[in-house]
């Protein structure tokens, strides 16, 4: 179907109907993104009337969800940019436990907003759980990864994935923490890392809460949302990082994605901690802090 078909009113319904059915509020995407998404879903859907493909939006919640799925098109790996996962190993998580280890405190609290099927989220379990190994102090790391997809989160918690989503892991770190199913056609993360692990549904457009919704913490000191700002407008972008900064620590480090950046009025509440990798740093003295 041709994009341009898509009018205004088609997409309102649409955001309209996924909220109702789903909670999803889809108002601060940017249009032409939407529109390209719906179409592409509507295509696959065999249904060639859009009256006729709103109503079983509106009636069937199988297909919001892969409306939904649709929208986000979930492309992840393990340890994608390997560049960025090493500027946290080198620098970020040494980093957090220097902070936490002058305040007294053991637990490291992470966070991956929009984690697709968990792919992130697991990599930095491994990171976190390798580098306390090597410490040999009685470190606790917990990492809550969330997403808007429920059928990703479903098939987060399987922590099961083919070997193409391998192709950035190092040998070495394969053999440790994952084990090989189907004669190396998939491999399983293990258990050491896996319990360290909670997936749960989160909607970043949610402005009502700051930490993931069955989070029990507020503070995260390491939140990653990569490649997720860049469907939205500015003006939504500007909230979800005000979130995502009211959800850290002070000193805690946000994550963003290559072409993502801290929008500038909210930059006065960050110092850079790595600029090629969009690490920040949430200051201290946060001149934001409410």
């Amino acid at each position: 179907m041709d994009t341009d078909a898509v009018t205004n009113e088609t997409l309102d319904r649409v955001i309209e109907t996924l909220q109702s059915v789903r909670g999803i509020d889809l108002n601060g995407y940017r249009r032409a993104t939407l529109g390209r998404r719906f179409a592409l879903r509507l295509a696959r859907s065999g249904i060639s009337d859009i009256e006729d493909y709103l109503a079983e939006l509106a009636s069937n919640p199988a297909e919001c969800d892969a409306l939904i799925s649709t929208i986000d098109i979930p492309v992840s790996r393990f340890f994608r940019d390997p560049e960025v996962f090493d500027v946290l190993a080198r620098k970020g998580i040494p980093d957090t436990l220097d902070r936490l280890r002058s305040s007294g405190d053991t637990m490291v609290r992470c966070w991956s907003a929009g984690c697709s099927q968990g792919e992130e989220a697991y990599s930095l379990a491994i990171l976190l759980y390798d580098a306390i190994e090597e410490e040999g102090v009685e470190w606790r790391a917990i990492v809550f990864g969330t997403d808007t997809d429920p059928k990703a989160i479903n098939r987060a918690k399987t922590a099961d994935f083919p070997r193409e989503k391998y192709v950035d892991v190092r040998l070495g770190v394969l053999d440790r923490h994952f084990v090989q199913q189907g004669g190396g056609e998939r491999f399983t993360v293990r258990d050491h890392i896996r319990d360290m692990v909670h997936f749960s549904p989160d909607d970043l457009n949610a402005m009502d809460h700051a930490a993931p919704a069955e989070s029990v913490y507020g503070d995260f000191d390491i939140i990653l949302c990569r490649n997720v700002l860049i469907y939205f407008s500015p003006e939504r972008q500007r909230a979800i990082v005000s979130r995502l900064r009211r959800a850290l620590a002070p000193g805690g480090l946000l994550v963003l994605g290559r072409s993502e950046r801290v929008h500038p009025d909210l930059e006065a509440g960050f110092s850079a901690f790595d600029t090629a990798s969009r690490v920040w740093k949430r200051r201290m003295e946060d001149p934001w802090a409410s």
